[in-house]
């Protein structure tokens, strides 16, 4: 009606706990029913968690119908960060929405372009890595 993208951000509860927490506490099917919820709601694309592997976050990609793209998540190494991405990317997930883990390194504009790479060129996280540590 306006021309606005509408997006919501399909998540735990209590963000700032670790991923392993969530996952005990609320399994993979809390998130495919939030992130399906915003579909129906909807929402052009969601930003989620990552679920841990990739087989079970294809399962929410594909059960949205919706692009979904990776949220950044708890601070974590940048290794960690662009296997998160990669994996995320190689499950079906369209992009990322991601806050402390670029804002908070060290080379905003080096971490920014490895997950680049990732994203649009389809560079492994093994490559994105190794241009970082260049």
């Amino acid at each position: 009606r306006y021309g606005m993208v509408f997006a919501a951000e399909a998540e735990f509860p209590g963000f700032y706990d670790s991923q392993q927490s969530h996952l005990e506490k609320h399994g993979i099917k809390y998130l495919k029913f939030t992130a399906r919820l915003c579909a129906e709601l909807g929402c052009d694309f969601i930003s989620t968690n990552w679920t841990g592997d990739r087989d079970s976050f294809a399962d929410l990609v594909d059960y949205v119908k919706i692009p979904v793209v990776i949220n950044g998540g708890p601070k974590m190494p940048e290794p960690d960060f662009l296997k998160m991405i990669d994996n995320a990317m190689q499950s079906g997930a369209s992009g990322c929405l991601v806050g402390r883990n670029l804002s908070e390194t060290k080379d905003i504009e080096k971490l920014t372009r490895a997950t680049a790479m990732i994203i649009r060129e389809g560079k492994t996280a093994s490559g994105a890595i190794g241009f970082l540590n260049k």
